[in-house]
């Protein structure tokens, strides 16, 4: 069975919504989810507890990163955590990380 694909925007990783996405994220009875971050431009330390919190009970792969954000998921360490690909400046296209 394929892995659902979540579609993440901004506002669902800002507070107070973030706070419900580990719950979200768990209550999908699914081994592995994909997550689709191209309309995700920034990410709070917040979303990246959580995100690493589901890690431990569900297989986390992140899609269409946008380079800000996986920026951020360099310098914080979290990008060796994850399976992503990233979306390359001004053109949208994609690179495996």
């Amino acid at each position: 069975m394929r892995a659902p694909t979540i579609k993440l925007r901004t506002a669902d990783l800002l507070w107070p919504t973030v706070e419900r996405l580990d719950k979200k994220l768990l209550a999908i009875d699914r081994e592995r989810l994909d997550l689709d971050f191209r309309d995700v431009d920034f990410i709070t330390a917040a979303a990246l507890g959580k995100l690493i919190t589901v890690r431990r009970k569900r297989n986390l792969v992140f899609h269409n990163v946008q380079p800000a954000v996986y920026n951020v998921f360099e310098v914080t360490g979290v990008s060796a955590l994850f399976d992503m690909d990233r979306l390359l400046p001004k053109r949208g296209v994609r690179s495996k990380w």
